[in-house]
């Protein structure tokens, strides 16, 4: 039965991976075309499209891991105590979970804010406009 919810989840979470990282590509590249660039701003959006990128990876791959890691340690029929031992152990890997992605967050804002700064002021109107959908 744990075999099962394991294959479950890994298939669940690639096919997930793949549309996640497909949609975030889509939705930067409508981004692009919005904001109308120009030749000398395109270095500045490549690199802060691939560093998104990366990031919506990393983030995605650590959720894996952890979803992954939590499944691998649960037991069919576990006494009380163990229930409690694991349930600790889970959340003690979920604070360590949200603190990376805490990390990540306080990185990917320092990226974003250069990347921001160097739009025009309309650019980053229609830049704040588009994360408001």
């Amino acid at each position: 039965m744990a075999d099962q919810k394991i294959n479950s989840a890994k298939s669940t979470n690639q096919n997930m991976y793949a549309e996640i990282v497909q949609l975030t590509q889509a939705r930067l590249e409508n981004l692009k075309g919005k904001l109308n660039l120009q030749a000398s701003e395109t270095t500045a959006w490549n690199q802060w499209f691939s560093q998104v990128i990366a990031e919506v990876k990393k983030q995605h791959e650590a959720d894996i891991k952890f979803s992954q890691s939590w499944l691998d340690n649960e037991s069919d029929n576990p006494t009380t105590p163990e229930k409690l031992v694991q349930q600790e152990t889970h959340l003690k890997a979920h604070i360590t979970h949200m603190q990376n992605q805490l990390n990540r967050l306080e990185e990917a804002r320092v990226n974003t804010i250069n990347f921001y700064n160097m739009l025009s002021k309309d650019q980053q109107t229609i830049f704040d406009l588009f994360w408001q959908k």
